[in-house]
C-alpha cells in the first residue's frame, strides 16, 4: 500500500475539516471521564439515561462519519480509495481474520451474557453500567457496535491516516501510528485497561489495513508490473501541499 500520489492532494477545506475533527476527538477524550461519571450518576437515578446515551453516541458518531463523504465532496483531488473507501484486496486473507474476530465477538459476548444473567459478573468496575439490560438497549447497543466498527474504521483507518500523509508529509508508518494514538486517546474514560484493550486492537486493524490494503501481486516486487505504484518506502518523505 502507497499513499504517495497523495502528496499535494489535501487542500485547505479538507485540511480544515480533518483539523476540526482532531480537535474534537482530542477534546472529547480529555472530557471524556468527566461525562462518563456524570452518566453513572444519572443511570443510578434514571432508568432510560442509557437508552438516551446510546442514541446520543449513535447520532455523534455517524455526524463525524459524515467528514470523510465531506472531504471527498469538497476535495476532487481525493478518491474514495485513497480513504479507505474499497473492497478488500488480500486474497481472502482478510476475510478470514474478518470471520475469526466476529467468532471470537459472538463468542465473548455469549460468555458473558451468561455471566451476567448467573450474577457471576463482578469484574469491571463502573464500566459496567454500559451494559445492556432490557431489549430495547440490547437493540440499542447492536446498533452502536456497526456504527462504531464503520465510522471508526473509516475516520481513523482510512482518513486520518491519509491526511498524515497528504497534509503533515509524515511517512505511512508513522501517520498510522498517530492514528492508532489518537483512536486510544479516545477511551480514556475506560482507564489502562479499556486502552491498552483500544491500543491492541487498533495495531490490528490498522495492520490488517496497511498490509493487505492492495493485492498480492502488488505487495511481491517479482510480480509487481512496470506501471503499477510504488512499494511502500517506510523513509520516503511527503510535502505538504496546497492542493
Amino acid at each position: 500500500m502507497s499513499l504517495s500520489h497523495l502528496d499535494g492532494a489535501f487542500g485547505w477545506p479538507a485540511t480544515a475539516v480533518v483539523a476540526i475533527l482532531v480537535a474534537f476527538l482530542v477534546l472529547g477524550g480529555w472530557l471524556s471521564r468527566r461525562r462518563f461519571a456524570g452518566l453513572v450518576r444519572r443511570i443510578e437515578r434514571e432508568p432510560g439515561a442509557l437508552d438516551g446515551f446510546y442514541r446520543r453516541i449513535i447520532a455523534t458518531t455517524w455526524v463525524l462519519g459524515l467528514c470523510v463523504p465531506l472531504v471527498l465532496l469538497i476535495e476532487p483531488a481525493l478518491t474514495p480509495a485513497d480513504v479507505g473507501l474499497r473492497w478488500p484486496a488480500g486474497d481472502g486473507i482478510d476475510y478470514a481474520v474478518a470471520l475469526f474476530l466476529l467468532f471470537v465477538i459472538v463468542l465473548g459476548g455469549l460468555r458473558r451474557r451468561r455471566q451476567i444473567q448467573g450474577g457471576r459478573l463482578v469484574a469491571g468496575g463502573q464500566l459496567l453500567v454500559l451494559l445492556p439490560r432490557t431489549a430495547s438497549q440490547r437493540r440499542l447497543a447492536a446498533l452502536l457496535s456497526v456504527t462504531a466498527g464503520v465510522v471508526e474504521e473509516a475516520v481513523f483507518r482510512g482518513l486520518f491516516i491519509a491526511a498524515g500523509v497528504g497534509v503533515l508529509g509524515l511517512p505511512l508508518s508513522v501517520s498510522a501510528l498517530l492514528s492508532i494514538a489518537l483512536f486510544t486517546w479516545g477511551h480514556l474514560y475506560q482507564g489502562f485497561g479499556g486502552m491498552l484493550g483500544a491500543a491492541v486492537l487498533g495495531v490490528l486493524f490498522t495492520s490488517l489495513y496497511i498490509h493487505l490494503g492492495e493485492p498480492a501481486a502488488a505487495r511481491d516486487p517479482a510480480h509487481r508490473p512496470g506501471s503499477g505504484g510504488p512499494a511502500i518506502d517506510p523513509t520516503q518523505r511527503w510535502r505538504f501541499g496546497t492542493g
